[in-house]
């Protein structure tokens, strides 16, 4: 009797939230379209397949991009509802604006988002990224680790690492596990200069804790796995005495940094082994992406009207026509894609048979925002092999990506979608973004980000072949690349890198003063010119020191007999090794103990295996043959 009096008192505070919902408007979105102008000083939005296309007045409302909080629009223009487009003639190059045009009609509302601007200048530095490693995987992938810092360096973070115990059965262990490595976190942060930027990436199964009871998907409701308890520094989480917290909604309405998840634990099923060589490949797939290596990706696919929201900033951010309908099950597997967005598969188990290939993708749909869950889908979807960079769930709350568009990363769209609007505004009138999908959400502790929160899209190719020799008592430097600009930096053994020379229309330097043990860093520098304009960046930063050769492009071999799958050996003495594509012919796939290669029945040939070899600080792109008899 007590637990019927139990459930049917759960069950009457679900059915009273779903209706509060309900009574309050959430609202539609509008699919915008811009162009800007060549000279970077008018800018026309239209919005002439609105829906619905009629309403009683528009609002065009204007604000620097980056702005925070619904006080910081600006109105521009207040027009009769009939009106399909206006024009703004007061932007400056090298400003980026964000353009809201807010519409009423029949008691209810519709809102769309842009963003635009050209020659938006390069941040010089983007700020401090901690990563929490699993104590466990310090020795195991330290090469890539080295790595990983070295791609991060090179982009213009600093790094600060923090170990932390693998995630623990026990909810009470794993609650305390997660506060300490918390409070490290937070005096990591406060021993930082005021202002600057932050991130947090999660690498390995680290403490994973749970919050509240909620169902978000329409299910019952239960505590949700939140790494936004992280992300919230100020906020005070109180927990039930068992190791489960006690929120629904971030407790103070904020995070105060994004938070990325990578962990394959849930799906390794007790592997260890396998769970480690996911974790590899992921880091190997982002090392190729940062680089430029799986190329500048222009298009999108997406079919699902949950993530209507999303397929509508992913128009800012590639263009109305680079959008396919599609999904990760269709038109996923059919090419690369920068964008996917689908309501897949639900079964994560199924997702190990799967070839999808987007760099970042929401995967809606029941149950997959559980990341705590055995098989997870969203988790499956990310430890696909060669592309797959960041996932979310998606679409409750809707997450704002438009930002991306000019070169703003996944893990600031986190923040975005997270920090909308004071906790206690009004709706819509006090959020920065409107509709946040299905019900009007705030501040949900569930919006976790599987994957490294720094990327972004659009990545510049890096150079190649730095060399640094020494010379009568210079060093000389030279390299290989297709930009008209590098920069050169260089860092003392034990100190920071500062800059050394802005090089133009060449590909050598002599540096006229060296330093002993030096290590110099250098990045190309270019004009990424998108849908929604322009901005400058700069590539990832490759490295050299005297005396330690460039990495060496890959040619191997390797003869397959027999039926397979067969173990494919990607061995370089001083390198770390790998496959970059799929094959075009058979199927790579990874296991516990490495790659295994599978031919179609009765082939025999050679099979090309694009191949990546990273070391010294520099990539190089080669090849593996496969020689397959039957």
């Amino acid at each position: 009797m007590k637990r019927m009096k139990l459930l049917l008192a759960v069950a009457i505070l679900l059915v009273t939230a779903l209706q509060g919902h309900a009574q309050t408007p959430t609202g539609t979105a509008i699919p915008l379209d811009a162009t800007v102008s060549a000279d970077g000083q008018s800018v026309e939005l239209r919005w002439f397949d609105a829906v619905p296309p009629r309403a009683e007045e528009s609002l065009l409302s204007r604000r620097p991009l980056g702005a925070t909080g619904s006080e910081t629009w600006q109105p521009l223009a207040r027009l009769p509802g009939t009106h399909i487009r206006t024009t703004d003639d007061t932007i400056i190059p090298g400003v980026a604006y964000e353009y809201r045009l807010f519409r009423r009609h029949a008691g209810t509302f519709s809102a769309g988002y842009w963003a635009t601007g050209t020659d938006i200048p390069a941040p010089q530095d983007r700020g401090t990224v901690f990563i929490a490693l699993e104590n466990s995987l310090t020795a195991l992938l330290q090469p890539r680790l080295t790595r990983l810092e070295d791609d991060l360096t090179g982009a213009g973070w600093q790094v600060q690492w923090l170990g932390t115990p693998r995630h623990q059965s026990d909810a009470i262990q794993t609650l305390i596990h997660a506060r300490a490595l918390k409070q490290r976190l937070r005096d990591g942060l406060n021993a930082q200069a005021p202002g600057r930027r932050h991130m947090l990436l999660l690498l390995g199964h680290v403490p994973l804790v749970l919050s509240g009871s909620v169902g978000p998907d329409g299910h019952h409701p239960e505590p949700h796995a939140s790494d936004l308890f992280y992300g919230d520094l100020s906020g005070v989480w109180r927990d039930n005495g068992a190791g489960i917290l006690m929120h629904d909604r971030l407790p103070d309405g904020d995070i105060e940094l994004p938070v990325g998840r990578v962990d394959f634990a849930q799906i390794a099923g007790g592997d260890t082994a396998l769970e480690q060589a996911h974790l590899r490949a992921y880091l190997d797939k982002t090392h190729h992406w940062r680089h430029g290596v799986l190329g500048d990706l222009r298009v999108a696919y997406g079919q699902t009207e949950h993530l209507q929201v999303e397929k509508f900033d992913l128009r800012n951010v590639l263009g109305p026509e680079a959008l396919t309908t599609g999904g990760h099950h269709n038109a996923g597997e059919t090419q690369p894609w920068l964008w996917g967005l689908d309501f897949g598969h639900w079964k994560g188990a199924d997702y190990a048979g799967y070839a999808i290939k987007p760099v970042f993708a929401m995967n809606f749909g029941s149950g997959k925002q559980k990341i705590n869950k055995r098989n997870n889908a969203i988790i499956g979807l990310l430890a696909q092999p060669f592309y797959t960079v960041a996932v979310a769930w998606g679409a409750r709350p809707s997450w704002r990506l438009h930002h991306m568009a000019l070169g703003h990363s996944i893990g600031q769209m986190q923040m975005v979608t997270v920090n909308n609007g004071a906790q206690g505004g009004r709706y819509p009138e006090g959020m920065d973004y409107v509709p946040t999908g299905a019900y009007p959400w705030r501040a949900p502790i569930w919006v976790n980000l599987l994957g490294d929160p720094t990327l972004t899209a659009f990545p510049l190719p890096a150079p190649r072949n730095l060399r640094a020799v020494a010379q009568d008592g210079r060093v000389r430097l030279d390299w290989q690349g297709a930009a008209g600009r590098y920069q050169l930096l260089r860092a003392s053994p034990d100190g920071a890198y500062t800059l050394l020379a802005d090089i133009t229309a060449a590909h050598e330097f002599i540096d006229e003063t060296p330093i002993d043990g030096a290590r110099y860093q250098l990045r190309a520098l270019g004009k990424q010119t998108v849908y929604a304009g322009s901005f400058h960046t700069a590539s990832q930063g490759v490295f050299a020191q005297v005396g330690v050769p460039p990495v060496s492009a890959p040619d191997l071999r390797q003869t397959l007999s027999g039926a397979g799958p067969h173990r494919v050996i990607f061995d370089q003495q001083g390198a770390l090794l790998a496959p970059i594509h799929p094959p075009e012919v058979g199927r790579l796939t990874l296991t516990g103990d490495g790659w295994h290669y599978l031919a179609p029945n009765g082939f025999s040939g050679g099979v090309e295996i694009a191949v990546s070899a990273s070391g010294s600080g520099g990539t190089a792109i080669g090849r593996l043959v496969l020689d397959i008899t039957p």
